[in-house]
């Protein structure tokens, strides 16, 4: 999606260019917002519940009457609130977010901007005194170039490789094996999956990993078609903060045979399975 604003219920959803969202309803009516690239701008409603935004595995909690923009960006994902407040979430951690903050969303808990209210200003009176002579212009230094750590490499080995075809077997045992090599320098890795369909539409991100290898158990989320699946190496601190990314390595691989749901069928001494 791209260049768009959606309505639900009075809530208000502007999509900037480039950007890739998933939109979820709850049973209960709850509305989740998962971004996976681009800026998205949030107006709530004054009579609607709770809205969660998921962005880079932390959730924001936006209640009545909030307006906001978040950004996943190549730069590192970003968080503006506009009015009201919200609650930033990420492994049991919460972080407050008024109104007029600008937040690093890499770094939960570090408000690098934060409005202050006004003050009317006191009259008082000013004696006027002679200004003293300027003082000699500060000699100027250089500062030393900033260090930035570079990206990870790409996983390499990926299994299942590109092109392959799901077959009797991952369908009856309903389990579909994915490994990688390790790379140095990170602890951790992030697995995406992806349908291919006019774009690619983001249907499964996992919490970090601490292995080089994942299992997809869920079929019910594939059907007929091409999937992406993609893999990035990180390295998390001991907080669980991202402190450095990686280049992303990417594989598909197609559906072209029906997968039966699975259904439970009770009987003398318990239930069975059938497909």
């Amino acid at each position: 999606m791209s260049g768009v604003v959606l309505d639900f219920d009075g809530n208000q959803i502007e999509l900037e260019d480039n950007s890739l969202i998933l939109i979820t309803v709850s049973s209960t009516g709850q509305l989740q917002i998962d971004l996976s690239s681009g800026t998205v701008n949030l107006t709530s409603a004054e009579d609607s519940g709770n809205i969660n935004l998921v962005i880079d595995g932390k959730t924001i909690e936006a209640g009545q009457g909030t307006v906001l923009t978040a950004s996943s960006v190549v730069e590192g994902p970003m968080l503006i609130v506009s009015e009201g407040t919200v609650i930033v979430t990420e492994d049991g951690s919460t972080v407050e977010v008024d109104a007029g903050s600008v937040m690093s969303l890499d770094a939960l808990g570090t408000i690098i901007e934060q409005s202050e209210p006004e003050i009317e200003p006191e009259i008082e009176q000013v004696v006027i005194e002679p200004e003293p002579p300027p003082a000699p212009p500060p000699q100027r230094t250089t500062p030393p170039p900033v260090q930035t750590a570079s990206p990870l490499p790409t996983p390499s080995n990926m299994q299942p490789a590109s092109g392959y075809r799901i077959g009797p077997t991952q369908i009856r045992t309903r389990r579909l094996d994915f490994t990688w090599a390790p790379v140095n320098g990170a602890n951790a890795y992030i697995l995406t999956l992806y349908r291919q369909t006019e774009g690619q539409q983001l249907i499964l991100r996992t919490d970090p990993l601490p292995q080089n290898e994942w299992a997809l158990t869920d079929f019910s989320i594939l059907d007929i078609g091409t999937f992406t699946w993609r893999v990035e190496a990180i390295t998390r601190n001991p907080n669980g903060t991202i402190e450095r990314r990686g280049e992303i390595a990417e594989n598909t691989f197609t559906v072209d045979i029906p997968i039966p749901e699975v259904q439970l069928h009770s009987a003398e001494g318990g239930l069975y399975v059938s497909q």
